[in-house]
């Protein structure tokens, strides 16, 4: 288990048994203003089956949970997994509205992200409501960059982010956008 101090908070790398019960119970406090709609409901059982079905075929190796505590009330959170040998996607971070504003999100991102690149990951990605400016803008002030846009049933109008491990593969993105003019150097 990985720990970090932070004022009188505790950051701690959890395991998948752990984290679940945790998220189950705050997501819909902390997302309690979100118009998702869970489309699977409009599926037949068929399609039921064979989601289950290919939900079980997929051995994502590598996972992170990692919870923010306030003593022993959980405060914080993020969690992703591997998506393919260069890419980890980071599918929710979250901190209770009595504790927002505090550095804690930052905090929770530079863990995540410190813990792929050990991994060896080249990439971190992440998605989030086009709106959701409290995350957008920590993460491109942290070096995120956007990859583009689109619709979700579920979720609506997304924002792609990725961010690059190694400086200088960034710096290409920059290249292929028309950014800027030069390739880095190798």
């Amino acid at each position: 288990m990985n720990k970090s101090s932070f004022d009188n908070l505790t950051f701690t790398f959890v395991t998948r048994d752990e984290f679940t019960p945790v998220f189950r119970e705050l997501r819909p406090t902390v997302f309690s203003e979100n118009n998702d709609v869970d489309y699977s409901t409009y599926w037949s059982d068929e399609e039921h089956a064979k989601f289950k079905d290919l939900q079980a075929m997929c051995k994502t190796e590598v996972r992170s949970y990692l919870l923010c505590k306030d003593g022993e009330k959980i405060v914080g959170w993020s969690f992703g997994f591997q998506k393919d040998a260069e890419e980890f996607y980071m599918v929710n971070s979250a901190v209770l509205p009595d504790y927002r504003n505090r550095g804690i999100y930052k905090h929770l991102l530079e863990l995540i992200i410190e813990k792929a690149r050990k991994e060896g990951f080249q990439i971190i990605s992440s998605t989030h409501h086009a709106s959701n400016n409290a995350i957008l803008i920590p993460k491109l002030k942290f070096g995120f960059k956007i990859m583009g846009m689109r619709l979700h049933p579920r979720f609506g109008t997304l924002i792609d982010l990725h961010y690059y491990t190694n400086e200088k593969v960034g710096q290409v993105l920059d290249y292929r956008t028309g950014y800027t003019k030069d390739l880095p150097e190798k």
